[in-house]
């Protein structure tokens, strides 16, 4: 499967306006690495959201520690699919096409 090219439009010195990250399958920090391992076998691909984040591994690891933890708290009363749901509106309402 290819995945589009979807970087951002060029500004005016020919350049995207935020780093975009190319490769979203390997090579990044081991523990970075299986953090995404984890997200792509849930979701199926790296998010742009997170593939974002990708640049600044520190910042990274911290947002897919959340995400993680969010998704997989055991004390949560709400399921995953719920939250799923729920993110979707909260991006819809926001006027994210995500």
């Amino acid at each position: 499967m290819t995945v589009p090219d979807l970087r951002p439009p060029a500004n005016n010195e020919g350049e995207p306006f935020f780093p975009y990250v190319a490769n979203r399958e390997s090579g990044f920090a081991p523990g970075l690495q299986t953090l995404l391992d984890g997200i792509k076998s849930r979701m199926g691909f790296v998010a742009n959201s997170i593939a974002w984040y990708l640049h600044r591994p520190e910042i990274a690891e911290a947002v897919l520690r959340f995400n993680t933890a969010v998704m997989n708290d055991p004390s949560s009363t709400l399921d995953r699919l719920l939250k799923r749901k729920l993110a979707l509106v909260c991006s819809a309402i926001n006027g994210c096409v995500y």
